[in-house]
């Protein structure tokens, strides 16, 4: 029970990261440059949350694709993320430091896009 409250925790997480990505794009001027970062970590948390559910250890890295890697041993389906990690891993430290020009408006829609992919994918997986 213990290991299906920490996986809701994480799961949440990323539910509140991709949320708060929704909105600051919706900012005036939209902060396209954070809107990046929180789809990479809503992400990442919802990757980890499946891994705990399934009780896998993991480095705490920002990066998807190794992440998604492991998520694969246990259900190789969860390949069809491949693109979405790839887009989104570097958004995890791109664009955060200066000097740096923001990503455009349809870059950070894409960049929802795919972290509601991996949120809906984990999502469906978990028996929470």
């Amino acid at each position: 029970m213990l290991r299906e409250q920490e996986t809701a925790t994480w799961m949440e997480m990323a539910e509140q990261e991709l949320g708060g990505a929704r909105r600051i794009l919706q900012a005036d001027p939209p902060l396209t440059w954070m809107c990046v970062f929180h789809t990479q970590q809503a992400a990442e948390k919802a990757l980890k949350a499946f891994l705990i559910y399934h009780a896998r250890t993991f480095r705490f890295l920002h990066d998807l694709e190794y992440l998604l890697g492991l998520c694969c041993e246990v259900e190789p389906e969860l390949q069809e993320l491949e693109k979405a990690a790839t887009v989104l891993t570097p958004y995890a430290v791109t664009f955060r430091y200066p000097p740096t020009h923001p990503p455009d408006v349809a870059t950070a829609e894409e960049a929802i896009e795919h972290a509601e992919k991996v949120l809906t994918a984990i999502r469906r997986r978990l028996d929470l």
